[in-house]
């Protein structure tokens, strides 16, 4: 999900609740694009990542800024630590061909094609765009951008048989496309509409004939799961009532590997499990899973169906033993070594890699061959100047996609 544009953010005299923890997620984010001169002093890294973690009015941070400018510029003058390196950090040696730098802001989704052939990209913008990533050291774009969208394309997910994609938006809508000809995707039907806030995640079950959809904004209540069914993909229609109970904004949802069971992750830092057993009237699958200590910002089954992997705002990974649905538990401590929060997690197809990416630019990767006692894999991938925001592998699971806040879309070689 996406962070809601400075310049209409409402002024609110007292924050809400847990204001002083908000991810910077949605923090009256500043537009994306890296300063010519290189990257900021620590100084002004600091009083960015202050700014970046309140909501304040414009004019405030104009106001903060300036001051905060003034005084940097002294402390320099009197012999302040000016010895940062100005140089881009290089690419990291597993990088894939150049960066993809055609979207003109942040980008917040990627998704492989089944095939494998093509990738899906969507941000800042309003718009998702496709690319040809056969050779994956120079992927080239396929068509023109896909529009539609009155605001930010915070979501994107390709169904099983490759042939439709769904985009969801901060516009509170979600849209299909045919993408049977990459070339020339078209919009299938009308959009679906219900949420009555921005929507966060778009998950196909594996059957490909019901769609999930998670929603919420910080200021407002729409903190539900809906379940659409996509058996006329032309004419979607609403699978009974919205899943209820997170109670702040959903920011994820995926399906297990059988279409079972459903996992919603959100702000309310709980887990919480459905099972889909009759889709028209899903049900709470024992209570919520707790225990993060951070706002939970994603969600991922292991292709066994037996884990679930959750990206929490406390810096931390779990993973989950969800083999038994309606006693699921944590499996061991959480996993660390990302030094700010974690936006998104993704298992290899073979399951025995867990990536990682968060705020603190980089995209970690774990060895879960023994669930229960998963360690690092190599040191992080870096080269990206800004958030990771999302991670994918594609099928054949040597290569993974990372979008980045930085605008860039990144292929890695992962063996």
């Amino acid at each position: 999900p996406a962070p809601t544009q400075a310049a209409h953010i409402p002024f609110i005299s007292t924050p809400p609740p847990d204001s002083s923890e908000l991810p910077t997620r949605r923090a009256g984010r500043p537009p994306s694009g890296r300063p010519s001169a290189g990257p900021p002093t620590r100084q002004a890294s600091g009083v960015l990542t202050w700014l970046r973690r309140r909501r304040l009015p414009v004019a405030a941070i104009a106001v903060l800024l300036a001051v905060a400018g003034t005084v940097l510029a002294v402390t320099l003058a009197h012999g302040g630590d000016s010895s940062q390196p100005t140089a881009e950090v290089p690419p990291d040696s597993r990088q894939l061909g150049a960066p993809l730098t055609d979207h003109t802001g942040g980008v917040w989704s990627v998704a492989f094609a089944p095939d494998g052939h093509t990738l899906a990209s969507a941000g800042e913008g309003g718009t998702a765009r496709l690319w040809d990533v056969t050779d994956r050291t120079a992927p080239r774009p396929l068509g023109a951008p896909l529009t539609g969208h009155t605001g930010m394309v915070r979501s994107v997910a390709f169904a099983p048989d490759g042939h439709t994609l769904a985009t969801a938006g901060a516009d509170k809508t979600v849209q299909l496309w045919d993408v049977t000809d990459r070339t020339a995707p078209r919009p299938l039907g009308m959009s679906l509409t219900g949420h009555t806030d921005p929507v966060n995640s778009v998950a196909f079950a594996p059957g490909g004939r019901i769609v999930a959809t998670a929603a919420g904004d910080v200021y407002n209540t729409d903190h539900t799961v809906r379940l659409w069914d996509l058996t006329d993909p032309a004419a979607p229609r609403p699978l009974g009532s919205p899943l209820t109970g997170h109670t702040r904004e959903v920011e994820s949802v995926a399906f297990s590997p059988d279409g079972h069971i459903l996992a919603s992750a959100s702000w309310d830092k709980t887990v919480r499990l459905w099972s889909l057993t009759d889709p028209v009237a899903p049900s709470p699958l024992g209570g919520p899973l707790t225990g993060n200590t951070g706002y939970v910002n994603a969600v991922a089954f292991s292709p066994d169906g037996r884990t679930l992997a959750s990206a929490n705002d406390d810096k931390t990974v779990r993973l989950w033993d969800v083999d038994r649905s309606t006693t699921p538990h944590s499996l061991g401590s959480p996993l660390t070594g990302h030094t700010a929060g974690v936006r998104s997690v993704a298992f290899s197809p073979d399951g025995r890699i867990l990536a990682s990416a968060g705020d603190d630019h980089t995209v970690r990767l774990w060895d879960v061959s023994d669930r229960t006692n998963p360690r690092p894999l190599g040191s992080p991938l870096t080269g990206h100047t800004d958030w990771v925001l999302s991670v994918a592998f594609a099928p054949d699971g040597r290569t993974l996609a990372s979008a980045s806040d930085d605008g860039t879309v990144r292929l890695w070689n992962i063996g």
